[in-house]
């Protein structure tokens, strides 16, 4: 980079001020506009999950951006997901530990995602998605039982992908 022996402590400062003022931002923001824009974001981020595995470009055996390197959606959906299943989850109430109203939807919402950034393939991200859904769902007031369900179907469901992707043998 020309010499520049300060290229990369700019480059991370810079994206370290823009961090700050989105902190920032988000402090000063009416949480229940995030309630109002969870489905529209939610609704978002699929397309976006959508469009990187038909039109992202590979590179090392992956298909993770759009728009170049620029544009990571499998990044916008930890944060998404985090604002739709906190919302989601609001709106159970008691009804959460029927598995009619709490696991089948959570199961279904939360493997829609995970599939779609698992065929990028993206196994940490992927997992570190599923993990964070299931501590909110556990705090929410799921009971051991659901768990215990998610649990083992995560749990083969991961080992199984693991076990068949090239991707994550030549990792």
């Amino acid at each position: 980079h020309d010499g520049n022996s300060t290229f990369y402590v700019l480059r991370q400062l810079r994206w370290v001020v823009l961090g700050l003022v989105a902190m920032g931002a988000s402090a000063l923001m009416d949480f229940r506009l995030l309630k109002r824009l969870a489905l529209p974001l939610m609704i978002a981020t699929v397309l976006l999950l959508l469009l990187v595995l038909i039109f992202g470009q590979e590179n090392l055996g992956s298909r993770r951006h759009l728009i170049g390197t620029s544009v990571q959606p499998s990044e916008i959906a930890k944060v998404t997901i985090i604002i739709y299943i906190a919302y989601w989850l609001s709106s159970k109430g008691n009804r959460l530990k029927a598995i009619s109203d709490g696991l089948a939807p959570f199961g279904v919402m939360l493997g829609m995602v995970a599939l779609l950034i698992a065929l990028q393939p993206d196994f940490d991200t992927t997992a570190l998605i599923v993990l964070t859904a299931l501590v909110m769902f556990f705090i929410a007031g799921a009971d051991n039982k659901q768990l215990a369900i998610i649990v083992l179907l995560v749990g083969l469901t991961f080992w199984l992908a693991v076990s068949n992707s090239d991707y994550a043998a030549r990792r």
